[in-house]
């Protein structure tokens, strides 16, 4: 990674987000009411997953803004979508509860397809669920083509339907928006064969630690004015170096 090849790019909090997507897609665990909501508010949606997760309420749910009117989406931004957000100590975890926003020429059935497919990973020859409802764990979606069963041949294959699944990907972290960067060719140098889910799970909890006011630390140490992808992409580097 270079400093100007960030993981993420902020982009402006405004109703165009959900004006310019196709789907949205969210964990109701951090919205309790979240598909009784939906349901009064006339907004149809899909359970992704629910063979693995049981419940409802659990499942990651995917919502089809193509059957939806401007009028509709407007009040889904207003009363949900820019107000609503988790009730969070650090920043880091300061999330609107529609976490992605997804544009894509793909329809719900195929959308549905591609994210179960895309959220099983193998690591070391175990399966493993990626959660790609979940904002925080998308920060490291690029990374997601490292355990595609660590072969070369399987991760060019879900570089490629991620090509051509996905035009763009919006997150809500940290109290902003953000796109994901994602790279136009595929090439081995940008996946280290080293990184694991405990290197993930290290730079998550550090960024929630940076983020969080009053802890007993150094600021200077820290430097967590700095904006939220230089904070990403400076943890990266102290973990990966320039690989």
């Amino acid at each position: 990674m270079t400093t100007q090849d960030y993981l993420i790019k902020i982009v402006p909090v405004s109703e165009d987000i959900i004006l310019k997507a196709n789907y949205i897609f969210f964990d109701p665990l951090l919205w309790a009411d979240a598909h009784h909501t939906l349901k009064q508010l006339g907004v149809k949606y899909e359970l992704i997953g629910f063979n693995l997760f049981e419940d409802e309420s659990m499942t990651p749910t995917l919502i089809d803004l193509n059957l939806i009117n401007n009028q509709l989406r407007t009040q889904l931004w207003e009363e949900i979508g820019s107000y609503v957000y988790v009730d969070a100590f650090s920043q880091f975890d300061q999330m609107s509860m529609f976490q992605n926003y997804i544009v894509s020429k793909k329809n719900i059935y195929e959308m549905k397809e591609f994210l179960a497919k895309m959220m099983k990973v193998t690591v070391q020859k175990k399966n493993f669920l990626f959660r790609m409802f979940d904002s925080r764990a998308m920060i490291h979606f690029h990374l997601l083509f490292n355990f595609y069963n660590n072969a070369a041949t399987s991760q060019i294959e879900k570089f490629q339907l991620w090509q051509d699944y996905i035009d763009e990907w919006t997150i809500s972290i940290a109290g902003q928006y953000f796109t994901l960067n994602f790279p136009n060719h595929f090439s081995e140098q940008l996946y280290p064969k080293k990184f694991s889910f405990d290197d993930m799970m290290q730079i998550t909890e550090k960024l929630r630690v940076l983020m969080t006011p009053d802890m007993d630390v150094i600021e200077e140490q820290l430097h967590s004015t700095l904006p939220f992808e230089e904070l990403l992409h400076r943890e990266y580097k102290s973990i990966l170096g320039e690989k």
